[in-house]
């Protein structure tokens, strides 16, 4: 498994969707926090959660609900050893788009702050549980920690959970990670570098915004990915992505590491 991630606005997309064309039947893609659920329709438990999470994050994404986009993303890291068993099956190159051992614990220092349950509001969390009661409760099996169940809700719960994890400095090591998510690291991490102002622009024309995109947030967040690779004892390599124009020897560099 290949990891190509980098701050939003870098190019993942872009070379993801390149790399998958030209690649067509080589390699599996495993985007997470928005899934591709149809890869996964062959298990339908599975594919019911992934509709789910989708379906938080895009309400969390046009109603601007922080709390909701949480919940989605950290969803989506928990079905990521699913997922990934699942396209293993094919035989193919697996690259991902984040993963849970890497991105979830750099994304948690930047939202912890707004990550506490008191943030979320309880007639909307209410909601949503009775809408998604089986898909969300299935998730929150896949969670072998402990965790305190009030009579507030499921969202409510795993907000609590979170916030009181990631609080915790050791909890963002690579073995608590894997405790919690079960997965391998990747074999090699690709980072798309840019500067924050470059991703900025490039943001600002998708529309809606996210909590973490900001200038500030995302210069912040750039120097965590760097800490965490070197904690991770991970290989990794930075690939310059400021030009998108030069795509064609970006995409020649990662087809070399790949075959």
């Amino acid at each position: 498994m290949i990891l190509i991630t980098g701050l939003d606005g870098s190019g993942k997309s872009t070379i993801l969707n390149r790399l998958e064309t030209d690649l067509e039947n080589q390699i599996s893609v495993l985007r997470v926090p928005t899934i591709e659920a149809e890869k996964f329709k062959e298990n339908t438990v599975l594919y019911r959660q992934c509709v789910c999470i989708n379906r938080l994050g895009e309400r969390a994404d046009k109603e601007g609900i922080t709390s909701l986009k949480i919940v989605a993303m950290f969803g989506a890291m928990l079905l990521f050893n699913e997922m990934h068993s699942a396209l293993k099956i094919k035989g193919t190159i697996i690259l991902c788009e984040r993963h849970p051992l890497i991105d979830t614990a750099v994304y948690a220092k930047v939202y912890l702050k707004v990550m506490h349950p008191k943030h979320l509001d309880l007639h909307l969390g209410k909601e949503i549980d009775h809408e998604f009661s089986e898909e969300l409760n299935g998730i929150l099996d896949l969670i072998k920690e402990p965790i305190n169940r009030s009579d507030k809700g499921i969202l409510y719960d795993v907000l609590g959970f979170l916030f009181d994890w990631f609080s915790v400095k050791e909890n963002h090591s690579k073995e608590q990670l894997n405790t919690l998510f079960n997965i391998e690291l990747p074999s090699f991490i690709y980072f798309l570098d840019a500067p924050s102002h470059i991703l900025i622009q490039r943001l600002s024309k998708r529309g809606l915004s996210e909590y973490h995109e900001t200038e500030k947030l995302l210069g912040m967040m750039r120097p965590e990915y760097l800490n965490m690779f070197s904690e991770q004892e991970t290989s990794y390599k930075l690939i310059n992505t400021s030009k998108l124009s030069k795509l064609d020897g970006i995409l020649a560099e990662l087809k070399s590491k790949l075959y």
